[in-house]
């Protein structure tokens, strides 16, 4: 999977940059779970359509090198599926949460450069009923990703 950005920075003062961000991610990321219990459940959790929009005050350590923080909201459409002694149960959500990150840009040329972050995507904890047997049950989940990001980018 990948990112799509596009993003806005300006010099507050020398040394002193703010920006803002928005992405996509493009393609799908997922998980499996199994839980060994008298039904020996296995959860597949998949996170889809995530985009989010982010604030990123950051200090220039040097003419090339700028570090930055991140903050913002992110918002993702999450399937879950849940088997269990060949039954199955499916549940469906869109979440919205708080990213928060840093992260490092270096200019390689005038206008090009390479950069690196790590965020949290936090979207907090979530219920959703799925059917089992033919029973509705509750399923309490709490939804975190941590999403780590190579870039080489373009300044216009």
């Amino acid at each position: 999977m990948g990112q799509v950005k596009a993003g806005y920075a300006f010099d507050i003062s020398p040394g002193f940059t703010v920006g803002t961000n928005v992405f996509y991610t493009v393609g799908d990321s997922s998980d499996s779970v199994i839980y060994v219990n008298k039904d020996s459940s296995t959860v597949t959790s998949k996170y889809k359509n995530t985009w989010g929009v982010s604030f990123e005050p950051g200090f220039n350590l040097n003419e090339n090198l700028l570090v930055y923080g991140k903050l913002g909201y992110v918002r993702s459409d999450l399937s879950i599926s849940v088997v269990n002694n060949a039954n199955i149960g499916t549940a469906s959500a869109t979440l919205n949460g708080v990213l928060y990150g840093a992260g490092a840009k270096y200019l390689i040329d005038k206008d090009i450069y390479i950069g690196a972050e790590v965020a949290q995507y936090d979207y907090g904890s979530n219920s959703e009923i799925l059917t089992l047997k033919g029973d509705p049950n509750i399923l309490n989940h709490k939804n975190q990703q941590t999403v780590g990001v190579l870039s080489v980018g373009y300044y216009f």
